[in-house]
């Protein structure tokens, strides 16, 4: 496999699971397994500020980056508020795969 142009960046539109978050706890795996528990938790934030509503309602972007120095970015936004929240990761905590 080879590796990606740099920078990247790709997107998800995530929902909330239950009707009462007002907060939302972000955590970010290496790996390729379809369970996180079977991955690495390199990282985690808070995107507090969302906007109370049914479960599935609030919708977040999550944007992920990695830069040209092979630093990750997350950043999480909830679309109705506009609040927002990111980390990033330096090179040294993932990597890309081969």
């Amino acid at each position: 496999m080879s590796h990606p142009n740099f920078p990247v960046s790709p997107a998800n539109l995530s929902a909330t699971c239950t009707g009462t978050d007002c907060v939302c706890a972000c955590t970010i795996y290496e790996g390729e397994d379809a369970m996180s528990c079977n991955n690495e938790l390199i990282g985690d934030f808070l995107l507090e500020g969302i906007q109370i509503a049914r479960a599935g309602v609030p919708n977040l972007d999550v944007h992920m980056e990695i830069d040209a120095s092979n630093k990750l970015h997350v950043t999480a936004r909830d679309t109705a508020t506009g609040a927002c929240s990111s980390c990033s990761l330096p090179a040294t905590l993932h990597a890309v795969a081969a």
